[in-house]
């Protein structure tokens, strides 16, 4: 599994990939990922937005995990607990 992530991880990113990612943050149970945005900055996929727990923050990483065509991922997500 952890060669899986680790090829992902040095795969080039693509602006389809980025798009592939926000398709499926867009299809998450969860509103405040619903919410989150999904940029192309220096060959890499920057995931930005505010959730209201650590959970929902791992929750979005893991689908940028799984989303082919993710290469480096830099999380810029913020926890902010009402």
């Amino acid at each position: 599994m952890s060669q899986i992530r680790d090829a992902l991880l040095r795969a080039p990113n693509s602006p389809r990939g980025a798009s592939a990612l926000q398709q499926q943050l867009q299809r998450s149970p969860y509103w405040s990922v619903r919410q989150l945005s999904c940029d192309m900055e220096q060959d890499r996929v920057v995931l930005r937005g505010t959730v209201p727990c650590f959970y929902l923050k791992q929750v979005a990483q893991a689908l940028a995990l799984k989303t082919v065509g993710i290469g480096p991922l830099l999380s810029d997500i913020e926890v902010r607990s009402e």
